[in-house]
């Protein structure tokens, strides 16, 4: 199974540890890429989202979402 051609490219950040030790992590906000189906298109920002073997996550543009959690 490939991809289709109506799937969009999306950037999911996934926030998280801000501090540890009281020192600033780094690391503390991953990105990825991800396809979606072009309904997410169609959804409100801020509307929440299941992405099936990764979790839910809040629209927060037609490019991007957050990962708020599995």
């Amino acid at each position: 199974m490939g991809l289709t051609k109506n799937a969009h490219i999306i950037k999911i950040l996934i926030p998280k540890q801000l501090f540890i030790d009281d020192k600033f992590n780094e690391d503390s906000l991953e990105e990825l890429e991800a396809y979606t189906e072009p309904h997410y298109l169609q959804l409100k920002d801020g509307e929440e989202i299941q992405f099936v073997r990764f979790g839910y996550c809040r629209k927060d543009s037609q490019n991007q979402a957050i990962f708020t959690h599995k």
